[in-house]
């Protein structure tokens, strides 16, 4: 029956024309689905980015204000409410905050942006060994221009820069490199230890290489780790004596214990001599574990090479290569010892000092002075290790370093680094900043920074000393095109809006009343006002701070070239608002040109019109050009545009207007030679010039408009092409020609079948009264007349051959489309990495201001001078040990957690403090206040809970050597067992012992089980994993991982997160946890 169908459709001489219409009609259709498609989401990606960069700058202002707490240039009294501040700033379009000199400021930036070397030279002109002015600058250049390289060639920039200015200092240096890199004063160090420590792939690296091994170091415990004898006396008799009572437990015991615990396990010893005695094996013991701890860290340490950044491999590689030619021996060996130390002790040693600084632990994990100590002294000791060829070692290290059997790693490494051949990746590197290739990585499209960012910016580079530098000098140029102090033409900005902060309003109004009151009575108050008289000193609430903005970023095709930079070194800069005479007080008008020429002044005055005019004056007053905040100025500006209109009519409707009769007549050179610069930056098409140039008279004929020797070439086939591919894409009902004349139609040819179909479809538009696309027919029809019957069938054939094209074009947006949708995942992540730094900012930062708060009296002797927050912990301290009931200790700590937030909270400027930061600081005094009684609270019964932990640890030990997925006691489904023995779930169960609060612990469990959650949804089909399938597994991986003191972690957990846990996930997970620990106990 189908077949009948198409044998009797094949037949009509009209299909091919249906066929036709509706093919293209279905690319219309098409097109336009895709064509929205993709501005949308050329549009999503857009806001995606300036969403990511605006946060990227508010994540390096945190960590700008972090540092400045540390430094103690910020008191730690507004921290609070700015980084609230910070917070909530949105970046504007950079026009609404600079104005008029967006184009300039562009200019500059790119030119800054495309040469590194000229910013290294810029950066080496400026240092003046002066830290709070290095890091102010550094941090403007991180995040301001290379958006703290976020995208590739932004990161790539950067190593640029850091490299160039290494070189320039380090060869200045001389024989004194590693005297420079060591006291980080210099610009060059300042920069590269700001590189290293903010870059996410450096972090990576550095989490790659440390984290087990200093992870194992805090699972140590309270145990000192000191090979110097002479500083540990007092540290090794107190270990000493742990080591001695407990010789009978495989010689030593590595359990939480505190120092108060060893200093009351001495004063019971009844013979002093035992520790004397016993005191040259227990040394053997610390040597024998610091050479275990010092191997492991070097062996992961070079394991974890192939994951080093690119870009620092290149940047050590280039400052060996290029500066061992050029110094002498000496200097040559101080230069092979200076990269090792940029390596070791500028990077490596301090991520072990300092772990959580550099992300590779997590800021929950409490870190005790005792395992504190110990990574220093494995960090000082691996610094002697690859210095010992330069530097003797102290004679106390001479046997110990002797007994560390991977010594040899750190040469290896750096022969890796600087001689054997390059990575890939680092080749390619080499060869983009050499310039020998051309870079092909993703960068950004917008800069994003705030005013006193461009303020920082110009005042750097006028400081620049006079100089013969080219480069210097363009950058001076443009710079010096720019005001010397920026003021933002947004009246209000986040920081004078005080009605989006109704909660500020009200505690700045009881502020002002108690304020009022301590007046009267005469009485001192510390109060706000100091608080913002610091803050007004260290000018960190001032509005340009907060007024942020974003750029679009010229390419490098579009920048200016280094000659026209020159050029323009010699015209005159254009008027400064402060220079412009006020038509009020003069009888001439000044004249207001805008930076970027518009297309209505390179036209005579007799094609311009009003209307023109009028328009040209809004548009710059949206782009700000006009800077008018009067009606009398808006007015004034509209009285001199309408005045240019009618000097073409010769009437004048003032005195002050008869002298624009110049400018009528045509634009004037000199006003367009001080903008040429500007315009050139933007303006990819040359300017016309506005001379009118004689054009010889053309005396070829013109050709014809129809052209049956020339069909496809002239301008009439190509016109009805264009015609016949619009209408017919745009109708929407094809029309149904039913009648056949038989005769007729075997004599009618394509013109007048193609006729026909026209008129079909022009009687249905009509019908609908679809007039315009009635007309369009027409005129299709009209231009169809035109041609001969064959020039018909060879449109038709070139309709058919641009359906092709057409095929072509939708599958050329379809795969932009895609790479949209890549670029938008690519942000996404970025976004996320972002997003962790600011987290992990936050969290240091908190802890910071939290140790400040808590730890303020503890210093002095005298009780008086302890607030009331170190009072109530110290109390705490004392009673804690005295309260044996669970539910005792439990109420206590509750209360003076509720406590100590209310006082925290009367602090005027933790008003301004986020939720999470909030949290945060709840979770940091409870570490803090249950940190110096934790050996009684995990171990409320002494001895009897650490035997009973002893004792379930020793027993699944022995089960844990033969336990299997397959035994049948554990029952875990067969399909299961491919992912067997879970060692991610086993290494986060290994974290318990480290953490000490309760909710940490269980949230180290909750871990555990979502880890084994989601590798069981991963081998089944069902999405989340029922709770027959998750015991059978954690049952083994609690048997697997055999966690110290089980018993008593479930136990700490009941008793100081128990009313925590209600319901959720939290829940669900720690009833499948106790019921599996339940289930070993009943098996073993």
């Amino acid at each position: 029956m189908v077949d009948k169908l198409e044998l009797i459709r094949s037949q009509d001489d009209y299909r091919p024309f249906y066929e036709l219409a509706a093919k293209i009609r279905n690319q219309k259709l098409l097109t336009d689905a895709e064509l929205n498609s993709l501005n949308r989401h050329k549009q999503e990606v857009q806001d995606s980015e300036i969403r990511l960069l605006t946060e990227a700058w508010r994540s390096s202002y945190w960590n700008y204000i972090c540092r400045q707490l540390k430094n103690q240039s910020l008191e730690p009294t507004i921290a609070c409410r700015l980084l609230k501040e910070v917070a909530e700033t949105e970046a504007l379009p950079a026009y609404k905050h600079v104005g008029h000199h967006f184009s300039t400021l562009d200019q500059l930036l790119t030119v800054l942006y495309e040469e590194p070397a000229s910013v290294a030279e810029l950066l080496n002109n400026i240092d003046q060994n002066d830290i709070a002015s290095s890091d102010a600058v550094i941090q403007m250049f991180f995040h301001f221009i290379y958006s703290s390289g976020l995208y590739p060639e932004d990161e790539l920039k950067l190593a640029q820069v850091v490299c160039y200015l290494l070189k320039l200092q380090l060869l200045k240096s001389g024989e004194a490199m590693r005297t420079m890199l060591r006291k980080e004063t210099s610009m060059s160090t300042r920069f590269y230890k700001h590189y290293v420590e903010l870059m996410h792939p450096t972090m990576v690296y550095l989490t790659k290489a440390l984290r087990k091994s200093v992870l194992d170091v805090i699972q140590l415990g309270n145990f000192w780790l000191d090979i110097d004898v002479k500083q540990s006396h007092t540290n090794d008799s107190m270990s000493c004596t742990k080591f001695c009572v407990d010789s009978q437990e495989n010689m030593v015991d590595f359990w939480n214990t505190s120092f108060l615990t060893r200093f009351s396990t001495a004063r019971f010893l009844r013979d002093p001599n035992q520790n004397k005695q016993r005191l040259p094996e227990y040394r053997a013991l610390i040597v024998s574990k610091l050479v275990y701890f010092v191997d492991t860290f070097l062996e992961n340490i070079f394991d974890a090479l192939p994951m080093l950044p690119p870009n620092l491999n290149w940047i050590i590689r280039d400052i060996f290569l290029s500066l061992y030619e050029v110094v002498d021996d000496v200097s040559a060996i101080e230069l092979s010892h200076a990269c090792k130390d940029m390596i070791i002790s500028n990077l490596i040693c301090p991520a072990i000092i300092s772990p959580q600084k550099f992300g590779v632990v997590d800021n929950d994990v409490r870190i005790g002075s005792i395992s504190n100590h110990n990574l220093v002294q494995i960090a000082m000791i691996i610094q002697m290790i690859s210095l010992r060829e330069f530097e003797t070692p102290p004679e106390e290290y001479v046997e110990f370093l002797s007994q560390c059997r991977n010594t040899h790693l750190i040469p290896e490494m750096m022969d890796a680094l600087l001689v054997e051949k390059l990575a890939p990746d680092v080749e390619i590197i080499s060869l983009i900043a050499s310039g020998s290739a051309e870079s092909d990585m993703e960068t950004k499209t917008s800069f994003v920074g705030s005013v006193a960012d461009v303020n920082l910016l110009t005042k750097t580079i006028r400081s620049i000393p006079p100089t013969a530098d080219p480069k210097l000098s363009r950058i001076l140029t443009v710079c010096n095109k720019l005001p010397d102090n920026i003021v933002s033409t947004v009246q209000k900005s986040h920081a004078d809006n005080t009605e989006a902060s109704p909660k500020m309003s009200a505690l700045r109004n009881i502020h002002r009343k108690v304020q009022h009151s301590f007046k009267r009575t005469g009485d001192s108050f510390n109060d706000i006002n100091e608080m913002t008289a610091k803050a007004i000193d260290s000018r960190a609430f001032e509005k340009e701070n907060f007024d942020v903005f974003y750029l679009e970023f010229s390419s490098s095709s579009t920048a200016a070239s280094p000659d026209l930079l020159l050029v323009e070194s010699n015209t005159p800069e254009p008027p400064s608002e402060e220079t412009t005479t006020n038509e009020t007080n003069s009888n001439e008008v000044p004249l207001e040109t805008p930076p970027e020429i518009p297309p209505e002044i390179n036209q005579s005055p007799g094609t311009r019109g009003g209307l023109a005019k009028l328009m040209s004056l809004g548009d710059r007053m949206k782009k700000g050009l006009t800077q008018s905040n009067t009606l009398s100025d808006i007015r004034g500006h509209l009285r001199r545009s309408g005045s240019l209109v009618k000097q073409q009519t010769g009437l004048t409707t003032s005195s002050s207007e008869q002298h624009l009769s110049e400018v009528a007549n045509g634009p004037r050179d000199d006003i367009l030679a001080k903008y040429a610069s500007i315009s050139s930056i933007k303006e990819q098409k040359p300017v016309l010039s506005t001379t009118l140039v004689s054009v010889p008279a053309v005396t070829n004929a013109p050709e014809p408009y129809y052209s049956s020797e020339n069909l496809t070439g002239c301008r009439a086939f190509q016109d009805t092409l264009r015609k016949m591919i619009t209408v017919l894409g745009n109708i929407s009902y094809l029309p149904r020609i039913g009648y056949r004349n038989e005769f007729r139609s075997t004599q009618m040819v394509k013109k007048e079948l193609l006729g026909l179909f026209i008129d079909g479809a022009l009687v249905e538009t009509e019908h609908r009264r679809d007039y315009g696309l009635a007309a369009q027919l027409r005129e299709v029809k009209r231009c169809i007349e035109l041609f001969e019957h064959n020039d018909v069938e060879i449109l038709l054939q070139h309709l058919k051959m641009n359906e092709a094209d057409q095929d072509k074009v939708v599958s050329e947006m379809r795969e932009e489309r895609a790479n949209l949708m890549r670029k938008s995942n690519d942000i996404s992540s970025l976004e996320q990495r972002v997003l962790l730094n600011r987290r992990l900012t936050e969290q240091i930062l908190v802890d910071f201001l939290m140790r400040n708060f808590l730890e303020t009296g503890f210093q002095t002797k005298n009780t008086s001078a302890k607030t009331e927050e170190v009072i109530a912990v110290m109390k705490f301290h004392e009673e804690f040990k005295h309260l044996e009931a669970h539910d005792e200790r439990a109420e206590f700590m509750k209360t003076l957690m509720v406590y100590l937030k209310e006082r925290l909270m009367q602090n005027i400027d933790w008003n301004f403090a986020t939720e999470s930061m909030l949290t945060r600081a709840m979770s940091t005094i409870e570490r803090y206040v249950i940190f110096s009684v934790y050996e009684s609270a995990f171990f409320p019964n002494r001895d009897v809970d650490v035997n009973r932990d002893r004792l379930l640890q020793k027993t699944i030990a022995k089960v844990s050597s033969n336990v299997t997925p397959v035994n049948d006691f554990l029952k875990i489904p067969e399909h299961l067992h491919g992912e067997a023995p879970w060692p991610s779930a086993q290494a986060e169960l290994h974290m318990l012992d480290v953490y000490v609060t309760a909710q940490d612990k269980l949230n180290c469990v909750v871990r555990c089980c979502d880890v084994i959650n989601n590798l069981v949804a991963l081998s089944s089909k069902n999405a989340v994993a029922s709770a027959d399938d998750l015991t059978p597994v954690l049952v083994f991986v609690i048997i697997k991982a055999n966690p110290r003191a089980l018993l008593s972690n479930l136990q700490f957990i009941e008793t100081f997160a128990g009313d925590r846990i209600e319901s959720g996930r939290d829940a669900y997970y720690w009833v499948n946890f106790k019921s599996a620990v339940e289930y070993i106990k009943t098996i073993l």
